[in-house]
């Protein structure tokens, strides 16, 4: 068994895990923390801008504001208890599909190189490198009559001659030497940027072949399930599951056995308990007093939520692990619902099943989940619960989960970080943290 820890610091959640092939677990992995980065993002932006929008607000206001946030937010962790199966249904199933890798190579192909333009040539026409010589009646008069004075003035206008023409020379050579530096530049460019193609392309295709040879174990995995093979099964459904999205409340623990013979799949699914629900029903803000004042669900109410939310829970994982099995492996789930709470009498920590009920995938797809009263839709598939689960009433699972040995142990227990002692399970975790 191999496993992976998968972790996000801004939703606080951990999960770790296990497989028998580390190709496809390494899959599961990116494909939840990509789940959990676009989950972050919608939150991230969400708050931003609420943010926004309480700091161009007046002392006043922003209190006000503040409430009614305080509200909807309060609204909303209500609306997702109750909208748990509508929520399930909504969602497209999960596909093997995608556990398969088809992100295209990483790495950028290097940039063609430009080419320097070589600076302009030096024009002769320049007046850098002329003279100009101005007429000058004077000097031409004593030029004229003294032959010392027209010597003087030849030599004169010489030297400025040759040295306009050496200036010219020297810019023409430095000229020549940056045409040519520029050129040996441009081709040691080209010749670096030739290589690093190749090397970029030889990278590239190295990928694709290992992500075709990666994939083709997803083939293999694919096959394995299709084959009815326990481990295969149990770990397809455990990433079906970790993908689905429920309240924060819930301890997405859960673990599973696959009966080959039956086609059975047996689910322990951990719940929240009912003292985990949000006892917050609205926030206001008083004007004269200056406070926020807060109401809170009844107990009545609270059970009534509870009901609701795991009644929603069971139909949904039936839903969900039918609506991924489209090798049609399975032919029936067993949902058992265990919670761990105080126990009130003992004022001691307990566990116990509170929900259980069996069904099979040609019931479910006879069903409009969309459509029945889930407490309803629970008793017509013969589940068994007690009159108020909220009284975390014990009973007997209608299928118990086979194990080695009577020991309990939370789902790939960290102190462990291995299976505990079950035979074809998997265990899935997630926690806050």
């Amino acid at each position: 068994m191999y496993h992976v820890d998968a972790k996000h610091d801004g939703l606080g959640k951990f999960r770790r895990l296990s497989g028998a092939d580390r190709y496809v677990l390494e899959q599961r992995a990116r494909v939840l923390t990509e789940a959990w980065d676009e989950r972050w993002r919608r939150r991230a932006m969400l708050d931003q801008h609420s943010d926004e929008l309480l700091r161009h607000l007046p002392d006043f206001e922003a209190k006000k504001a503040h409430a009614a946030r305080l509200a909807n937010e309060a609204q909303r962790t209500v609306a997702s208890l109750r909208n748990i199966l509508l929520k399930g249904l909504e969602a497209a199933p999960f596909r093997m599909e995608t556990l398969y890798d088809y992100r295209i190579f990483p790495e950028r192909r290097p940039v063609l190189p430009i080419d320097q333009d070589a600076p302009p040539e030096p024009d002769r026409s320049d007046p850098s490198f002329t003279i100009k010589e101005e007429y000058d009646v004077v000097g031409e008069f004593w030029a004229i009559w003294l032959p010392r004075v027209r010597r003087k003035r030849d030599e004169a206008a010489r030297s400025r001659s040759e040295a306009a023409q050496q200036r010219y020379d020297l810019a023409r050579r430095s000229w020549l030497e940056a045409k040519h530096e520029i050129a040996r530049l441009n081709a040691s460019a080209m010749a670096m940027f030739e290589v690093a193609l190749d090397e970029w392309w030889e990278r590239a295709q190295d990928y694709v072949k290992q992500q075709r040879d990666e994939n083709a174990q997803i083939d293999r995995f694919r096959l394995r399930y299709a084959q009815g093979k326990p481990d295969a099964v149990i770990e397809f459904q455990d990433a079906v599951l970790s993908h689905a999205q429920y309240p924060d409340i819930f301890p997405m623990r859960w673990e599973m056995g696959f009966d080959a013979e039956s086609d059975s799949l047996i689910v322990d699914y951990e719940l929240p308990s009912a003292e985990d629900l949000p006892t917050l029903k609205a926030v206001k803000y008083d004007v004269l007093q200056d406070s926020f004042e807060q109401g809170y669900f009844s107990q009545a109410e609270i059970s009534q939520l509870y009901d609701a939310a795991i009644y929603q829970t069971c139909l949904r994982v039936l839903h969900d692990v039918f609506a991924a099995d489209e090798a049609d492996v399975i032919d029936s789930i067993t949902f058992n619902g265990w919670v761990s709470f105080i126990d009130k009498v003992h004022g001691k920590p307990a566990r116990a099943c509170i929900i259980s009920v069996q069904a099979t995938k040609a019931e479910i797809a006879q069903t409009d989940l969309s459509a029945v009263d889930p407490k309803a839709c629970f008793k017509t598939l013969k589940g068994v619960a007690g009159a108020n689960l909220a009284d975390m009433t014990a009973l007997v699972p209608i299928a118990p989960l086979k194990k080695l040995d009577d020991s309990l142990m939370p789902a790939n227990d960290m102190a462990q970080g291995v299976a505990a002692g079950r035979l074809s399970t998997q265990q899935g975790q997630e926690r806050n943290q």
